[in-house]
């Protein structure tokens, strides 16, 4: 009965790709170069609560099935650090003795952010459902290579959940950001972040996509 709920869900969350600029225009499966697998895309749905009642949202998002992607191979490393429960567990001690202001920064779409500038680093998924209806909706004067789904794959301009190097490029990319902002990181938990910004003393510690913030004032936090 929410068959066309879902599908909007679905052409939402492509829409959103496109904004970020995450694909390229589809292309033939046979112009991929020998060396590249082509991963399988997965598309997951989850129904989210919203702040009314008995109201909910349809939530799609589109990833890669990296399960046959090889160490060395199609992938150097997929080892991205977060801050240790006893990480966590010190910032919020710190806070609570002196009094400190906690925040919380969700940060959308945050294994897209990455960039991939190397072709040949780049990752190739089959197209998601439904994926040449909205390509063929919002270009319709696009000539395609094929009409055929199967024919096709798309080649992925920056990472995509479900690689398996995808949380290590993002880790690397954030860090390098909050560095430029003149962080540090803790040598002892590398998912801990120490700042000081004009006066204020501030301690953050990183969840895959969330960032927890302690500081003496909301400043810092906003200023981020």
């Amino acid at each position: 009965p929410f068959y066309s709920d879902w599908k909007s869900s679905l052409f939402k969350n492509y829409d959103k790709m496109l904004t970020v600029g995450t694909w390229s225009a589809p292309i033939l499966r046979s112009s991929v170069p020998s060396t590249k697998k082509i991963l399988r895309n997965r598309v997951t749905f989850k129904v989210k609560d919203t702040d009314q009642a008995n109201t909910y949202e349809l939530y799609s998002r589109t990833c890669a099935d990296g399960s046959p992607m090889k160490e060395n191979i199609d992938y150097i490393t997929s080892y991205s650090p977060v801050g240790s429960i006893d990480g966590i567990r010190l910032i919020l001690a710190i806070a609570a003795s002196r009094k400190m202001k906690l925040n919380v920064l969700d940060i959308s779409n945050a294994f897209q952010t990455s960039v991939v500038f190397d072709p040949s680093e780049r990752t190739y998924i089959t197209l998601p459902p439904f994926y040449l209806e909205w390509f063929r909706h919002n270009w319709p004067d696009y000539k395609l290579p094929s009409l055929l789904s199967k024919d096709l794959v798309i080649q992925c301009l920056r990472s995509i959940q479900g690689t398996k190097d995808a949380g290590n490029r993002w880790y690397h990319l954030l860090k390098a950001k909050l560095q430029e902002l003149g962080m540090t990181t803790s040598t002892l938990d590398h998912g801990v972040f120490i700042w000081s910004w004009q006066h204020h003393t501030c301690l953050s510690v990183l969840e895959t996509d969330d960032l927890l913030m302690a500081s003496d004032d909301d400043a810092p936090f906003h200023h981020l």
